[in-house]
């Protein structure tokens, strides 16, 4: 499990995401699965901004870097205008 700090929209489960290192190797592509909120499980997490993050958990696959640099990016249909896109 790892802490992440939502300052810019929110996370759904299944959500398609997409874990990058600011200076370092780390690169994780997995959807999000196990999503805790003040310690209990949800499906939806409450939208976070620069002015109100909201701190979450959420489990990975691999090992991501604790040094707060690695950014995550979520991926819907919304995303983009065309439903298409590939990563």
């Amino acid at each position: 499990m790892a802490t992440i700090s939502l300052d810019n929209g929110y996370i759904s489960n299944n959500d398609d995401i997409v874990i990058m290192g600011e200076n370092s190797d780390t690169y994780i592509h997995q959807n999000a699965k196990l999503i805790k909120y003040l310690g209990k499980n949800v499906d939806k997490t409450p939208r976070g901004t620069k002015e109100r993050k909201v701190e979450i958990e959420l489990k990975f696959k691999e090992s991501a870097i604790g040094n707060g640099l690695d950014k995550v990016y979520i991926f819907t249909d919304k995303t983009y205008w065309k439903r298409k896109y590939s990563l």
